[in-house]
């Protein structure tokens, strides 16, 4: 048995991974975390993927989000203001001023044979 995962080439690159993943702070230190959709099929192909269950879609999406929320734990208030809807600013900007879009219009359709709304 080797001492790395078998969708690595060698001890070294899997070595390599490794150092970069702890450079980048990679939280999960999961290899499938890191891996791509296409990797994987390859890696499936040649039937050296250990986790052929893993969604690495899935995988990546949580890791990206678990950045953001570290970024945006450690932002300064100032800082958040980019995250701030601008419609929702918009609004609020128009509610202050005493003035509110109007509501959208709401199109009632009729029956042809009778004449009276649908629901």
């Amino acid at each position: 048995m080797t001492d790395y995962p078998p969708c690595f080439n060698s001890a070294k690159q899997y070595s390599d991974w490794k150092l970069l993943a702890i450079k980048s702070n990679l939280q999960s230190m999961s290899i499938c975390t890191d891996c791509t959709p296409e990797y994987q099929a390859d890696m499936l192909r040649a039937k050296r993927c250990v986790q052929p269950d893993a969604n690495v879609r899935i995988l990546q999406q949580r890791e990206m989000e678990q950045d953001m929320l570290r970024d945006i734990v450690k932002a300064n208030p100032e800082d958040l203001v980019a995250l701030n809807d601008p419609w929702a600013k918009l609004l609020r900007g128009l509610e202050e001023w005493g003035t509110r879009p109007p509501a959208p219009l709401r199109f009632v359709r009729i029956k042809k044979d009778t004449n009276e709304p649908t629901v």
